[in-house]
């Protein structure tokens, strides 16, 4: 869905700051407040100065359809060095309760489009970090340079839906490749695994379960597929989880130095930690189609 700021304002004794947004996709409109508050004294020692505070999010909301947020954040800011040197910190728990989400129907339920529910609950914790170094030296020379780190850990408690899962990631052969369901992560790859080639009939007629064959259809240099709830049989029911499309790690490194009239600015950024589904490779690794291929399949099994 589309969030969009419409607005916000701070109050001047409270310090608290609450924003308005409005989802597009369903018409309706939250304020989420957040409340700052101090858990600690502020302490300074030498050129330091340290401050803990937790931050505690609610949304209000205007329609009928409503998603809960409660936030949790403990953070702390440092600042040493005549504030050269900076880091803040912060540790988050997110829990969002009867989420809006559009989940697919079958076409033969007749509905013209995929309807709009509260399908569940979501809750990330991570941790993020902005660690920077800024100097003049003098009034000619300036240079700064700063780490932004987050790690963020996502996690579906509960589905709202009657079947407790929700598919998508359809390839252009309609073929599913992720499923939202209670315990790991949204969107995550169920996938069924594999275990190489059949090298021979042999192999073929020896991957059976009580004297059936798992593969009946199967032949030399075709993929073996593992059984993972050991039925007998190839199916949707094998796919077990393979990874997250969310990242465990993500960050941004900036630096900037400026001499007199001239300034020079540099970022770089990344992530570690989640998969990427390659459909290109479904595609043009098949050749049983007459297309093009990638260059793997010189090395083909035959």
């Amino acid at each position: 869905q589309i969030i969009t700021t419409v607005g916000s304002y701070q109050h001047q004794q409270s310090g608290e700051r609450q924003v308005e947004v409005s989802n597009h996709a369903v018409g309706y409109r939250e304020i989420i407040r957040r409340e700052n508050e101090l858990i600690g004294p502020s302490v300074k020692f030498f050129q330091m100065t340290i401050r803990t505070y937790r931050s505690l999010y609610r949304a209000h909301h205007c329609r009928s359809y409503r998603t809960n947020i409660l936030s949790f954040i403990l953070g702390i800011d440092f600042m040493a060095f005549n504030n050269r040197l900076s880091l803040t910190a912060d540790y988050y728990v997110k829990n969002t309760k009867d989420i809006l989400l559009t989940v697919p129907i079958p076409i033969s339920s007749g509905g013209a489009n995929d309807p709009i529910r509260n399908a569940g609950k979501i809750r990330n914790n991570g941790f993020e970090f902005n660690l920077g170094w800024m100097d003049q030296p003098n009034p000619d020379i300036s240079y700064g340079i700063n780490l932004i780190g987050s790690f963020n850990k996502n996690k579906v408690i509960a589905m709202g839906s009657e079947s407790g899962s929700i598919k998508g990631g359809s390839t252009n052969q309609n073929i599913t490749t992720s499923e939202t369901k209670a315990g790991y992560p949204i969107g995550g790859y169920w996938l069924i695994s594999t275990a190489g080639y059949f090298n021979s009939q042999e192999e073929v007629d020896a991957y059976a379960k009580d004297g059936k064959k798992i593969q009946p259809a199967a032949e030399p240099g075709d993929i073996k597929f593992v059984d993972a709830n050991n039925d007998g049989v190839i199916n949707d029911d094998d796919r077990v989880f393979q990874g997250s499309p969310f990242p465990d790690f993500t960050f941004a490194l900036n630096g900037n130095m400026r001499y007199k009239n001239f300034d020079l600015s540099i970022g770089l950024q990344g992530v570690l930690g989640n998969k990427i589904y390659n459909a290109t490779r479904q595609t043009l690794e098949d050749v049983t189609k007459g297309s093009n291929f990638l260059a793997s399949c010189l090395d083909y099994w035959t």
